[in-house]
């Protein structure tokens, strides 16, 4: 899948030829959006981040917002959130629930925003092993992730302490708030 980061870049690209030679070669060629922020819905970047988690993921699974649970494992491919500037798209991802995400690598700005919002981030170069409907374990600590389903198991990043804490803290702003209250 193809999915230019923004209208920009999907002209340019359709003009070069590069989406018909892209096309031709297979690739599903989606709406340029980051695809995990509004999609097809980018007119509307006004929106809460209530209604803007509705369309998450949507120019990649239609039914992401209404499948997806609490505490579910959002596992993911290379580059994970490129094009996702803002802290909408791991924003709307904590609104719709999801626990942590995997992904081969990420997008340094949405890594970032996902880690300051209080989602853990994991990467590992093993990812795509890892089916939609695989049950998997995922041990921060020792950077090992058990895809339960397969009777595997995958090296994957570990999350240093003091950034587990931010992230048990609910992300960056509560970290600071409880640092802050617990040194007076």
């Amino acid at each position: 899948m193809v999915s230019p980061a923004s209208q920009e870049i999907w002209k340019r690209a359709a003009s070069d030829g590069i989406l018909s030679i892209l096309a031709d070669a297979g690739a599903v060629i989606l709406a340029p959006t980051c695809g995990v922020c509004v999609g097809l819905h980018s007119q509307y970047m006004e929106l809460s981040v209530a209604d803007s988690a509705k369309y998450t993921m949507t120019t990649i699974d239609p039914d992401f917002p209404r499948k997806v649970k609490v505490g579910d494992i959002l596992v993911a491919g290379v580059n994970f959130g490129s094009g996702s500037s803002r802290e909408t798209a791991p924003l709307a991802l904590k609104y719709l629930g999801v626990g942590a995400i995997v992904a081969c690598f990420f997008a340094r700005i949405f890594y970032r925003n996902a880690i300051n919002l209080g989602i853990p981030v994991i990467e590992c170069k093993d990812a795509n092993k890892i089916s939609e409907s695989n049950f998997i374990e995922i041990d921060v600590e020792q950077g090992v992730i058990k895809n339960i389903s397969k009777g595997e198991e995958y090296i994957c990043s570990k999350i240093p302490p003091h950034i587990q804490k931010l992230i048990n803290d609910g992300g960056l702003v509560d970290y600071l708030k409880n640092t802050i209250n617990s040194s007076k």
